[in-house]
């Protein structure tokens, strides 16, 4: 215990007596954890609003006039039951009738016609969702039989699968690049503290030459270097949510309001998990950059 606490102090002197290094280190790692961050923060934002987009196609299938709402709720009921449709809508007649005279009655000729055909013209609507873009292909095949043929007057489908196919291309090919880029600094980073640790080595080189001379085992002289990293990673981790908070979520948050995305509370409902992660992958990175630049010190 007593020589944990002399690793810890001697670890502090480090850090001190190398307090620029120590600054440019810390740099990095905040530099490649706001990376990291931005990272997230854009993946799940793209994933809403893909999600957005998907939410607001339906497929609408329009009844016979004079189908029995029995034969339509047993269709309702077959859709329901399929694992592809997240929701049905049953429109009645009437209702569909009040829709189409609400939404053309500005339009005199369409009112002119509906009053010559006389009485409701139109027969029960369905509109259904599904959960993903890929299932509606599925769906309006399960339901060219001549079963539901005899039932179904007209299909209504507004495929927006090119623009949403375009927007996961988009998104896709930001996420490769801030992936990369996050990858590169955290690249960057290992690199800094592995030769930032050389430095301080070299700085202490007769301290451990004498620490090594009094009898102190390799463990001794390695663990300071390593506590040394942990400080950095600790004060960057910090810096990183106070900057990540406060700035880069709300910036990201009123960038993109139109979308209603909750970008600060998806961090918040996932904060032990995305700041734990980061804290724990970046001690490990650390620890292992700066134990093998000690190790390659102890091995000569």
């Amino acid at each position: 215990m007593i020589s944990f606490f002399r690793m810890i102090k001697f670890a502090a002197q480090h850090f001190f007596r190398n307090f620029g290094l120590s600054v440019v280190s810390i740099i990095i790692l905040l530099l490649a954890l706001i990376s990291v961050n931005v990272f997230f923060g854009f993946n799940y934002v793209a994933d809403q609003a893909i999600q957005a987009v998907q939410d607001k196609i339906d497929l609408s299938l329009y009844f016979y006039q004079g189908i029995e709402e029995g034969e339509i709720t047993h269709v309702q009921e077959y859709l329901n039951s399929l694992n592809t449709v997240k929701s049905t809508e049953l429109v009645s007649a009437d209702q569909v009738l009040a829709n189409f005279q609400e939404k053309h009655k500005d339009n005199p000729d369409m009112m002119r016609s509906l009053t010559e055909v006389g009485g409701n013209p139109f027969g029960a609507m369905l509109i259904l969702k599904v959960n993903s873009i890929d299932d509606y292909n599925s769906v309006m095949a399960s339901l060219n039989s001549d079963v539901f043929n005899k039932l179904i007057e007209k299909r209504s489908y507004e495929n927006h699968e090119t623009a949403i196919r375009k927007l996961e291309s988009f998104s896709g090919n930001i996420k490769i690049g801030l992936l990369a880029f996050t990858l590169l600094f955290i690249f960057i980073s290992m690199l800094i503290v592995y030769n930032t640790v050389k430095v301080m080595i070299y700085n202490h080189r007769e301290e451990i030459q004498i620490m090594k001379l009094v009898g102190a085992s390799n463990k001794f002289v390695r663990w300071p270097f390593i506590i040394e990293g942990m400080f950095a990673v600790m004060l960057a981790m910090v810096l990183t949510i106070l900057i990540v908070y406060p700035f880069l979520l709300k910036f990201i948050q009123m960038y993109f309001a139109d979308l209603n995305v909750d970008v600060l509370g998806y961090f918040q409902a996932n904060f032990y998990l995305i700041f734990g992660g980061q804290f724990l992958g970046a001690l490990l990175l650390n620890m292992f950059s700066s134990s093998v630049a000690v190790g390659r010190y102890l091995d000569r």
